[in-house]
Parts: structure tokens; C-alpha cells; sequence
């Protein structure tokens, strides 16, 4: 058997059903990945062995490689803008805006950048106090007087713990991306 367009189109719909499974919702990244799937796919194929498996596995296989590296590649190109933007920004509403435009540039639609940003802060090692805040003032986009208000506290304390917040999440995501990188596992 060889690769052309008609195994191509034979297992085409297989491939995008199992691209959409890895969790990649945008079409525009499903059609990205699947052109990625289809080139290593032309490339490798000459050490599949069908003794050894099946096609379908093959595939499979493939197409769960090639999402990895995608979806890590993303990750590690967001965390450094998000690092390289954040550098020297003092007002709180800048940093939120650079966030969101980091996100919205990810193709990642607002309620699926809303839980990215939440899973981030609910995993992370800040105090609950510290997540409250995060969360009050990026995902429910309340004002520090509101959070303020909200907590029965002065507006220089919620400023103060929000950027201390904000800091050490960013600080954690990249030491974490770091020592992942230096002990040579996933993050």
C-alpha cells in the first residue's frame, strides 16, 4: 500500500473526528493539524509494519503526536508573550488587556480563554485570597473598588494583593515551563 490522495481522502474524515476528540474545537486549528497529520503521515509511513498494528492505530497514533506538539508549541508561545508583555506594565487593566489580547490571538474564544485563565488560577499555589481576587477582577472583570467592596476591604489592599497575585502567577507558570525543560518532563 502507498501513500496518494485516495488514502488520503479514504481516512480523512477519520483524522478530523480524531483531531476534534483531542479536545482542538477551531476549525482553523483542525485544518492546521490535519495538514501537519497528512505531512508526517507521507513522511513515516515507509516504517509502518502492519504486523505490527493496524492502520487505524498508526493513525491514531500520528494524529496524537502531532496534537501534542501543536498544543505545546501553543502554550509555550503564549506563556511568552504573556511573560515578555507583562514585564514592566504597572497598571493592572494593561496587564488584563495584554491577557485577553494573548488570548483572543491564541484563536481561543472568550468563555474557552475564560477557563483556560481559571484552570490557570485554580492549579496554581496562590492562597485562596489570592485566587478569589484573580478571579473577581480577570474572569468576572470587577473593578479593584468593587472587589473592595465585595470583600469588606480597603481598595489599596485588593490592588496590592491583586498585583503580588498576578505576579506570582505569571513568576510559577515560567519556573514550572523551566524546570519542566531542565529535568525533561511535561509541565
Amino acid at each position: 500500500m502507498h501513500i496518494d490522495d485516495n488514502f488520503i481522502l479514504k481516512y480523512k474524515n477519520f483524522l478530523y473526528y480524531r483531531i476534534k476528540k483531542e479536545g482542538i474545537k477551531h476549525q482553523d486549528s483542525i485544518d492546521d493539524i490535519f495538514t501537519e497529520v497528512v505531512v508526517r503521515i507521507m513522511k513515516t509511513y515507509k516504517g509502518f509494519d502492519p504486523e505490527r498494528g493496524n492502520i487505524l492505530s498508526w493513525l491514531l497514533f500520528q494524529v496524537k503526536s502531532v496534537t501534542s506538539h501543536y498544543l505545546e508549541k501553543r502554550k509555550r508561545s503564549k506563556d511568552m508573550m504573556i511573560q515578555g508583555f507583562s514585564v514592566g506594565l504597572e497598571d493592572a487593566d494593561q496587564k488584563d488587556t495584554i491577557l485577553k489580547v494573548v488570548l483572543e490571538g491564541s484563536r481561543v474564544n472568550k468563555e474557552e480563554g475564560s477557563n483556560l485563565v481559571q484552570d490557570l488560577i485554580d492549579n496554581s499555589t496562590l492562597t485562596t485570597k489570592q485566587k478569589e481576587v484573580l478571579t473577581y477582577k480577570i474572569i468576572n472583570h470587577l473593578t479593584i473598588e468593587e472587589i473592595a467592596e465585595k470583600r469588606g476591604v480597603h481598595e489599596r489592599g485588593v490592588y496590592a494583593m491583586y498585583e503580588r497575585a498576578y505576579g506570582e502567577l505569571l513568576k510559577g507558570n515560567v519556573e514550572e515551563d523551566i524546570k519542566g525543560k531542565s529535568t525533561g518532563t511535561k509541565s
